[in-house]
């Protein structure tokens, strides 16, 4: 059950006493019922309030659900002044309306909030002018108000301030000596349902006096409503956290297939992919075989001799790694170098293009990149590049407009300035490595620092920290992501084309007939299993015209 059905569910048990238990030596409501009649009697007197018409008796029909001991049914109006708001015209007027904060607070429906039952509005966004108060309807503080116009009718809540309401706005004046304003609050939030099914038109649904005063209303003793209003409290409470923790769940499955990838990849660059297995060579042993091949290479003037780097300090280390794991900069296993854009107005450099050109608008991140959309020519080559080919096989990632996409170039190729080339010294297995988890490091290792534009330098490349799995790990690592990505493109897929089963057997509803709101009423209470009476006689004509339908 959702935390909004569970809230209504609380607020139902409330209203038909099974929420507390009863108490028989509370006061009968009885007998409250009379002090409230015997209260609005002598006020009358006095000349406080005006008697009004009369309402009718409750019928037999109207009553949803058996009350119980000791509770009392009566019509709101019975009990309630209910009366509603005015507006000054023309709204916004300097003359109604002030610009600073006045004594005199205009409340709107802006201004209700799903307060909790012991919670009162305190504050407006708005202030009246006297001369503005004077042409609205005054609604002292702990008084219900509640919203009877527009899509948010029957919205209600608790006044804290003295106020005035506007013309979309009705108040709910009880005496809190008999009912107490915070079980009206629960009562109202549980009649929600009620105020929805009576709205008239489409664009502006609207309650009137009238409905609100002939509205049932279950009276339990005094005492048992301060129960009641203790009970509604601190399980609306525990409400709010089971809606916390559903919206963080949403929030979860939505991005669901977005987070998955990322997931799996920060799992690997921690060793927490696939299991370590005690007998591969560590990670430090192939970085000395790879610093051995790196210095042949140097002797051998192919490569030029970079400045040492310092060793990693332990401040550096965001997380520890397995064992036989090592932590390692990128220039300890691999060259890089950062592409150029020769000239546009040079059309010597793009005429008779022959050497492929990678821009970023031919990066599809994780894929190989076969061809160019661009070629420069001879003179590039040797003019702008001077000869310095990203060879086949070489990691590149974007750096700069589309930042972090990362491919594998399946030819010799050039690229523009926007795309750094990686290529690791002798051992082409750390390239596959890379190419799969370098999307993640940037989860777990500050890498953002070194692949944003602003602040990308020879110095940053170097710098950016990898942590490297022993060879044999790296392979299932490679193995295991191909496995895991391939299933995240299968849920992708089912998310976004669905299969919607076919329906072959449709029930429908017969048509044939007219029903008032309080025979939908009951048709309701009995849909949803309260049929421990009998059916009324409109109730039993109802089921008697859908089972003629049948026939």
């Amino acid at each position: 059950m959702k935390a909004s059905e569970l809230r209504q569910s609380i607020l139902q048990a409330a209203v038909q006493g099974k929420l507390v238990p009863q108490n028989p030596n509370d006061e009968s409501a009885t007998e409250l019922l009379k002090q409230i009649q015997q209260e609005k009697a002598r006020l009358i007197r006095v000349g406080k309030i005006k008697k009004e018409k009369s309402l009718p008796p409750i019928n037999e029909d109207e009553i949803p659900f058996d009350l119980p001991e000791g509770w009392a049914l009566c019509r709101l109006g019975d009990i309630a002044r209910i009366y509603r708001g005015s507006s000054p015209r023309p709204k916004g007027s300097p003359k109604y309306w002030s610009n600073e904060k006045t004594e005199f607070h205009w409340i709107t429906i802006q201004d209700i909030s799903n307060y909790s039952v012991n919670s009162y509005l305190t504050n407006t966004r708005e202030f009246l002018t006297k001369a503005g108060s004077e042409l609205s309807t005054y609604v002292e503080k702990g008084k219900l108000i509640i919203a009877v116009s527009g899509s948010t009718t029957g919205k209600a809540c608790l006044t804290g301030i003295d106020g005035y309401i506007y013309d979309g706005l009705s108040a709910v004046d009880v005496n809190a000596d008999f009912i107490l304003p915070e079980y009206l609050l629960v009562f109202i939030k549980y009649s929600y349902f009620l105020f929805n099914a009576s709205k008239v038109g489409s664009a502006f649904p609207n309650i009137n006096t009238d409905f609100l005063k002939n509205s049932l209303f279950m009276i339990p003793p005094l005492a048992e409503q301060k129960r009641i209003v203790m009970k509604v409290n601190s399980l609306m409470f525990l409400c709010d956290k089971l809606e916390f923790a559903e919206k963080e769940l949403a929030d979860i499955e939505s991005h669901f297939i977005e987070y998955l990838p990322k997931s799996i990849l920060q799992a690997a660059v921690q060793g927490k992919l696939v299991p370590q297995n005690p007998k591969d060579e560590p990670a430090a042993e192939l970085l000395k075989q790879i610093k051995q091949e790196k210095e042949r290479l140097v002797h051998d003037g192919k490569i030029k001799r970079e400045k040492h780097l310092p060793p990693i300090s332990e401040d550096e280390i965001p997380y520890d790694l397995p064992v036989g794991w090592a932590w390692c900069r990128l220039s300890d296993f691999a060259s890089f170098s950062i592409g150029k854009t020769p000239a546009r107005a040079e059309s010597k450099y793009w005429d008779n293009g022959q050497f492929p050109w990678v821009a970023i608008a031919d990066m599809i991140s994780g894929e190989h990149i076969q061809e160019t959309k661009e070629k420069v020519s001879e003179i590039a080559y040797t003019e702008v590049f001077r000869g310095n080919i990203v060879s086949k096989g070489s990691l590149i990632f974007s750096f700069k407009l589309s930042i972090g996409k990362v491919c594998i170039v399946g030819m010799d190729t050039f690229t523009n300035e926007a795309i750094c080339a990686i290529t690791p010294y002798d051992v082409d297995e750390i390239t596959d490595y890379l190419f799969r988890v370098f999307p993640g490091l940037n989860l777990t290792v500050d890498a953002n620092s070194a692949v944003k534009g602003a602040t990308l330098n020879s110095k940053s490349i170097s710098n950016i920290m990898i942590p490297l799995p022993p060879l044999a790990e790296q392979q299932r690592i490679n193995k295991k992501i191909d496995e895991l990505m391939a299933l995240c493109d299968e849920l992708n897929t089912a998310r976004i084309q669905p299969k919607v089963p076919k329906i072959s057997n449709i029930i429908s509803f017969p048509q044939k007939v007219t029903h008032s709101e309080n025979d939908w009423r009951e048709i309701g209470i009995a849909a949803r299993g309260d049929v421990s009476q009998a059916p009324s006689k409109k109730l039993q004509d109802v089921i008697d015209d859908w089972d003629d339908g049948d026939e």
